[in-house]
């Protein structure tokens, strides 16, 4: 929100001086809080919003002959910035090698998160279901990938 900005939702009048570029009450610091609590009010005004639209990169052909490989998620479309983007191989919930990305605004107001997720070549070759889930506004989507889905 940095040179002003506004919420989505009837706005109070106090916050939209504090929105205002050219208030004293106006840092960088203060636009951020009032993006984040702008967020936090619509994505608890709309609990029934629309999930993301995931799409799935697998590993090239050539990223197969080496000891890891890595998994690309890109979740478009979400609701509020607030999100939360999680990895499962075979049901089974993943915590090291994902590097998730900070959400990006996207024209239309709403959020896109990007994640790449590095396993062992082992556990992409073992055609087990590797999930990406992404939760934001009281809403899910997940969407998942096997080796065998991919043709070579």
């Amino acid at each position: 929100m940095p040179g002003g900005g506004s919420c989505s939702l009837s706005t109070p009048p106090l916050l939209i001086s504090l929105l205002d570029s050219k208030s004293r009450f106006f840092t960088p610091h203060t636009a951020n809080m009032l993006g984040t609590l702008c967020t936090l009010i619509t994505a608890l005004s709309y609990p029934s919003l629309p999930a993301a639209s995931l799409t799935l990169f697998p590993p090239s052909p050539a990223e197969l002959q080496a000891d890891r490989v890595s998994v690309v998620c890109v979740a478009e479309d979400v609701p509020t910035g607030l999100a939360e983007l999680s990895w499962l191989l075979a049901g089974n919930p993943l915590s090291s090698g994902i590097s998730t990305a900070s959400p990006q605004r996207q024209p239309n107001s709403k959020f896109r998160l990007s994640s790449i997720l590095t396993i062992q070549t082992a556990h992409w070759t073992s055609d087990k279901d590797l999930s990406c889930q992404v939760t934001s506004a009281g809403s899910t989507a997940s969407k998942s990938i096997r080796q065998s889905d991919c043709s070579r």
